[in-house]
């Protein structure tokens, strides 16, 4: 496979990851809505240690570390969006 090939492929998982990141956006706003409506707080740090804690079971043993700061990095934008929805 050439150079050419792999990014073609990696271009078209990063359209699957784009729909996918949408999908996961619409939830987390759905989350946000119902925080609002309860006054919860947006920092959940049990679900999220539960979600850190599954998707490194999950993973690939080779790729481990680096899961966990992806999914950080997932929560970190879904809780600045959850925060712009409780403020309006």
């Amino acid at each position: 496979m050439d150079i050419e090939q792999i990014r073609h492929e990696l271009d078209c998982i990063d359209n699957e990851l784009l729909r996918l990141f949408e999908q996961r956006m619409a939830l987390a706003e759905k989350v946000g809505q119902y925080k609002k409506e309860y006054s919860l707080p947006v920092i959940d740090k049990e679900r999220e240690a539960q979600v850190l804690k599954r998707m490194s079971a999950s993973v690939n043993p080779k790729l481990a570390e680096y899961i966990k700061p992806l999914f950080i990095s997932l929560f970190e934008v879904s809780k600045a969006y959850q925060n712009k929805i409780i403020s309006t």
